[in-house]
């Protein structure tokens, strides 16, 4: 059954996750302000939790500090690129009738927005103590981008397959 959802609903979802992006990219940014020390710190914390939760399933492998920091830069850039895919449907940029081309450049968008913000967060780095700015990492942090503009896309156009096979089944 199909649900109808009055505008009033839309632009409540939608400023909910251009919310949730905003937050998110403070997060992103609030990390970077953070001392070398303090990222050490966090990063060793979370290096020995993951560690005992590996071992406590059998892996014997070791985790690089190093390694985890790089798939954290991954991971939050990921997430931002995402939800800025997600903001960009709410806002009805993207549509399931739109043409795929239509979709694909609009969703870049959210890649681009993504390698914007990962310049500013390694800008960042460069005013705060025991920290330093790194273009390999503004270049992680847009892959982890476009990774997850590459998922979106599957699901959005997953999603647009199975809605055309429901209502030629019918």
């Amino acid at each position: 059954m199909r649900t109808i959802s009055s505008p009033r609903a839309s632009r409540i979802r939608t400023l909910i996750l251009l919310l949730l992006t905003l937050g998110w990219l403070i997060f992103i940014f609030s990390n970077s302000l953070q001392s070398g020390a303090e990222s050490g710190a966090q990063s060793k914390r979370l290096l020995r939790f993951l560690q005992d939760l590996f071992r406590s399933m059998g892996y014997q492998g070791e985790l690089s500090e190093h390694v985890l920091r790089k798939l954290a830069h991954f991971g939050e850039f990921a997430i931002l690129t995402f939800l800025g895919c997600l903001d960009l449907w709410s806002a009805s940029l993207l549509s399931l009738s739109h043409t795929p081309r239509r979709v694909c450049l609009t969703a870049a968008a959210s890649v681009l927005f993504c390698f914007c913000a990962a310049c500013v967060d390694e800008f960042l780095q460069r005013f705060t103590p025991g920290r330093g700015p790194r273009f390999t990492d503004s270049l992680i942090d847009t892959a982890g981008g476009l990774c997850a503009y590459l998922c979106f896309l599957a699901l959005f156009f997953l999603i647009r397959i199975l809605r055309k096979r429901k209502s030629s089944a019918t």
